[in-house]
């Protein structure tokens, strides 16, 4: 379960700060109807903080797995 989490983490920060960038104007494709876009640095911003969290989650020590050793 914690590798689940750590990798959608990873995921989501990634194509969070995709997101940001884009609505920043400093996007990979010039013309994308996400480029320069307020709501899109806002979205984007949110999945990376939901992603770090997710990271960190994936990082605690499970407590259901120390009953089982």
């Amino acid at each position: 379960m914690n590798r689940t989490r750590l990798s959608f983490g990873i995921v989501l920060v990634l194509v969070g700060a995709v997101w940001a960038l884009q609505g920043l104007n400093v996007g990979f494709v010039p013309e994308s109807a996400m480029t320069g876009q307020t709501t899109w640095v806002v979205l984007g911003s949110l999945a990376v903080l939901a992603g770090l969290g997710l990271i960190w989650w994936s990082r605690l020590p499970s407590k259901v797995s120390d009953k089982n050793q």
